[in-house]
């Protein structure tokens, strides 16, 4: 191979190693987006069992649970930054049928970079191909 050559093989190599690494990322995202939106169902299937009010038991973290009654109306949810709003049931459960909804669009955007990174992929794979000759 000439040195013009073996410089744009370098530099696709290089490319390639930064589209990995990005796609490692974006796998990495995909799957706490993926994390966040199962717990997102969980809560909202949670809340819409709560009947007008009833006992149950509420986790308090590392497989303990302690017993809680609920005694209706209504329900804290997070809004961020540690900051907790009290909503009825129907509002609570409608906020976070919100978030689901924005984490899936987050999701399909997260598919579309991922495929655009696969398609740069396949096109620096080719011209490596090309330069070498295979």
């Amino acid at each position: 191979m000439t040195d013009e050559a073996n410089a744009r093989m370098s530099r696709l190599s290089y490319e390639a190693q930064v589209l990995q690494a990005q796609e490692q990322r974006v796998r990495e995202q995909f799957a706490s987006l993926n994390e966040n939106l199962m717990q997102l169902r969980a809560a909202i299937e949670s809340i819409k069992a709560l009947t007008s009010s009833g006992t149950g038991y509420i986790a308090v973290g590392a497989g303990a649970m302690a017993p809680a009654s609920f005694t209706g109306g209504s329900i804290l949810v997070g809004v961020g930054a540690g900051v907790l709003v009290e909503k009825s049931n129907a509002d609570a459960v409608k906020m976070l049928e919100e978030r689901a909804k924005e984490i899936e669009e987050a999701g399909v955007k997260l598919q579309e970079n991922a495929s655009k990174l696969h398609g740069r992929m396949h096109a620096i794979e080719e011209e490596a191909r090309a330069i070498t000759g295979d």
